[in-house]
């Protein structure tokens, strides 16, 4: 089993890739992976049921990293 040096260097910062916690109530959030059509794909999702009262998440992906940079976009105040 080989591995070429792109998929290598990506699982390596896939792994680095930290998830923040959830904006509205700062609970650690879970990452999913669900086959969906014969396709493998992943979401993020705050599962604080009884202290999020808006319990985001976000859309499936096919690759981890993706949800994972979505999920930790944060909208910054002061900029358009």
């Amino acid at each position: 089993f080989s591995v070429c040096r792109f998929c290598r260097v990506y699982c390596e910062a896939l792994q680095e890739m930290k998830i923040l916690p959830c904006p509205f109530c700062g609970t650690e959030p879970k990452s999913y992976r669900q086959k969906v059509a014969q396709r493998l794909m992943y979401y993020i999702q705050c599962e604080n049921d009884e202290g999020c009262d808006v319990s985001p998440g976000t859309i499936a992906f096919t690759r981890k990293g993706e949800a994972v940079e979505m999920w930790n976009r944060r909208f910054e105040y002061g900029h358009e």
